[in-house]
């Protein structure tokens, strides 16, 4: 956003409740629209969207107007209406402008852009123009260097319909890249989306620069990352060779994201530039972003089932490779630089046997717990069947926490899940060495043989908790401390449950969980997967290569998949690389959560949670 933050406040009136709240658990609003009277009509949903009813908000003292005849218009008053306060009539008048075709229509339209003083005026007849097929590049050039903000953000998006093959004129690029460091956010936002779709020699650095600079700014930077189907390579060469970038921890992210998503695209071009890059930055092996970028290239490619030794037959990134290998193990060195080495040779493609023994030492308690625990997740992405019986060796000298991770890294792969379900039928591995995520992926595994083992050690899924919801029922009834709760929350909660704002959250954030009533909350909090809204479902994925993946659905298309995994990553896969990819009906919130709890404490917990004025 160019530096620039986007924040929101309540208005006065509403400080401590919000806009629109009802005491009717069944209450579901789907939708809100303007109505042609000036006032807001709500449709609310009951019973599953079964039934439902439509609901009218208006001001006090409100006297019901005369209802408008815009089909009785004639096409000069409906332009004019473009301009009108209301939303339902400046949006009906462009429908029937568009439906009526009057040839009159354009000219009506094209004063309106040039000269009308209302800029919501120019913006909807700037629309309705382009509907109508009537807009021509000097009257979009008009509109991206419009005073109004809103204007020229539609202005850029219409840019797109004016492109031939992705092809623009010069006058229309130049505009465009003034634009891209617009003052006013959601312009240059659009400007970054609609670079997706055009074709030019300077995109790729154009794309590089707004990067660099949306460094807080996570909405613009997935604006960014989705234009670069093409010309990420040179993207990243651009971004890369700018010293203040590189070596910021932010700047760091980005580039490893995007060497992540040039992996994951697999264009042979643009991953022939990141080697490319990578051979010439290469040096004494103490540079912690060469790591970093060639494990991000390295974690893509493994999404598509490629390698990086796949990707590069002239053998340039071996140096690097040995380089890490020798940096993981040289006590020396700062862990910083030792941990990326660690997670370099997870991403790479040779077997355990070469550097499985020296990982396996590092599992001792002479290392710290994030070596320790980066040599564990480097060792779950080997397809190697010793890995299972070299940690079940080990397993009497691993703490509670490295158990648990060590158990997570068996379960990340498919032929592992049959000796792991072994070991804990042997006694091996003890049933407090499991999460509630292994338990519930275990018993609703494919393998049916498999699974019927794990219901037989772990019992079905856990029952829906009717009789602890009538016990704590007494929690509605009393008033409850915030300020405990608010402890409460933060102890119990917040690591999957976000207070407010950008966070980790696999569940519903506070001011969303707000909008409930108490009884609903409490349903909620006692029996998770009663009812989990579509995107918090729990989805299992499992790839060609045997890969398991466990976490929340953020997006699927045609192409690619997109899953937030338990470990708060984003992971992007190539549909071809998928064997399945399945909901599931257990929730990922941890079982145990009430372990202590009181009514006394739960109300202490709803008073917090259903507090809009409290953070």
């Amino acid at each position: 956003d160019n530096g620039i933050g986007v924040s929101a406040d309540r208005p006065a009136d509403e400080r401590g409740t919000e806009f629109l709240l009802s005491t009717d658990s069944s209450f579901h609003p789907a939708q809100i629209v303007n109505g042609p009277d000036g006032v807001l009509y709500i449709a609310d949903f009951r019973n599953g969207g079964d039934s439902g009813r439509i609901l009218r908000i208006v001001p006090d003292n409100f006297k019901q107007p005369r209802l408008p005849q815009l089909g009785k218009a004639k096409t000069y008053d409906l332009a004019a209406t473009l301009a009108h306060l209301n939303g339902w009539h400046r949006d009906t008048a462009a429908r029937l402008l568009f439906e009526r075709r009057d040839p009159a229509t354009a000219g009506l339209l094209t004063n309106m852009v040039n000269n009308a003083r209302n800029p919501q005026a120019r913006l909807q007849a700037l629309a309705a123009l382009d509907s109508l097929g009537g807009l021509n590049e000097a009257l979009l050039l008009k509109a991206l260097r419009d005073a109004d903000p809103a204007v020229r953000e539609r202005a850029a998006l219409l840019a797109e319909g004016l492109a031939r093959d992705g092809l623009i004129s010069d006058s229309l690029w130049n505009q465009l890249r003034l634009m891209a460091d617009d003052y006013f956010p959601s312009v240059h936002y659009q400007v970054a989306l609609t670079l997706g779709q055009i074709h030019h020699e300077g995109r790729p650095e154009l794309l590089a620069q707004m990067l660099s600079r949306a460094a807080s700014a996570p909405s613009m930077q997935a604006a960014i990352f989705s234009s670069l189907a093409e010309g990420a390579g040179e993207c990243f060469v651009a971004l890369a060779n700018d010293g203040a970038t590189r070596n910021s921890p932010v700047g760091l992210d980005l580039l490893r994201r995007l060497a992540i998503m040039i992996g994951t695209q697999g264009d042979m071009e643009d991953v022939a530039r990141l080697v490319d890059w990578l051979d010439r930055n290469a040096t004494d092996g103490r540079q912690i972003n060469t790591y970093i970028f060639a494990a991000g290239l390295g974690e893509g490619l493994r999404h598509t089932g490629s390698s990086l030794s796949l990707v590069d037959p002239r053998h340039r990134l071996e140096r690097i490779y040995s380089q890490a290998v020798a940096a993981s193990i040289d006590y020396n060195l700062p862990e910083s630089l030792r941990l990326e080495a660690i997670r370099l040779l997870g991403a790479s493609s040779y077997p355990l046997t070469d550097v499985g023994d020296w990982f396996l030492l590092l599992l001792d308690g002479s290392q710290s717990q994030a070596i320790q625990s980066a040599a564990l997740n480097t060792l779950g992405t080997y397809s190697d069947p010793r890995i299972v019986t070299s940690l079940m060796a080990r397993w009497s000298v691993f703490t509670p926490a490295m158990r648990r991770q060590a158990v997570a890294a068996l379960l990340t792969r498919v032929e592992r899940l049959d000796a792991t379900v072994s070991a804990i039928e042997s006694g091996q591995l003890q049933l407090e060495d499991l999460n509630s995520t292994a338990v519930n992926l275990l018993r609703t595994d494919s393998d049916q043989a498999l699974r019927q083992r794990a219901l037989r050690l772990f019992g079905p899924l856990s029952p829906q908790h009717a009789g602890d919801v009538e016990s704590f029922r007494p929690a509605l009834r009393l008033a409850g401390d915030p300020n405990n709760g608010r402890d409460l929350y933060q102890a119990r909660c917040a690591n999957c449950h976000a207070m407010g704002g950008p966070g980790q959250t696999f569940g519903p954030a506070l001011p969303e969980m707000r909008a409930l009533s108490r009884e609903k909350l409490l349903s909620a909090i006692i029996q998770p997967g009663a009812e989990v809204p579509p995107r918090y479902l729990t989805y299992v994925l499992e790839t060609k290569t045997g890969q398991i993946r466990v976490g929340l659905m953020l997006e699927q298309n045609p192409k690619t998949v997109v899953l937030k995994t338990t470990s708060g990553n984003e992971l992007v896969l190539p549909r071809l690389n998928i064997q399945s990819v399945q909901p599931q009906p257990w929730s990922l919130m941890p079982e145990g959560l009430l372990q202590g709890l009181t009514p006394t404490a739960l109300a202490d917990l709803l008073n917090y949670i259903s507090s809009p004025s409290r953070q």
